[in-house]
């Protein structure tokens, strides 16, 4: 139903296109606008979905972040950074502890117990 565009058209070709010479008369009614409009969309959102596949992706671990982050801190002081450098290491590494211990699990009290 829509013509393809083709790269050769004319400065007069488009003037009559414009004045809306040698048109066959037919238009679209809001039905098929959407029609239209609906599968080109579905279209395009399943060739994204087949075009993008999720990579696999390792998450570090808090426990190796902390690791790392106390490191570099340490790095940091021995070739004396700038102290907000510094800081903001100290603030990252912070917050991967406190994700590490949000992590962990809480060790009931009758866990200490011999269960008989």
């Amino acid at each position: 139903m829509f013509v393809k565009i083709d790269e050769n058209v004319s400065d007069q070709d488009i003037q009559e296109w414009v004045k809306g010479e040698n048109e066959d008369g037919t238009f679209l009614t809001e039905e098929e606008i959407i029609e239209f409009i609906s599968d080109t969309e579905h279209e395009d959102v399943g060739n994204q979905e087949s075009d993008e596949e999720m990579p696999s992706v390792n998450l570090v671990r808090h426990e190796e972040a902390t690791k790392c982050f106390s490191t570099c801190f340490r790095w940091a002081c021995e070739n004396n950074l700038p102290s907000q450098q510094i800081i903001l290491l100290r603030t990252l590494q912070a917050e991967s502890i406190k994700k590490e211990m949000d992590t962990k699990k809480q060790t009931r009290i009758t866990d200490f117990f011999c269960n008989r």
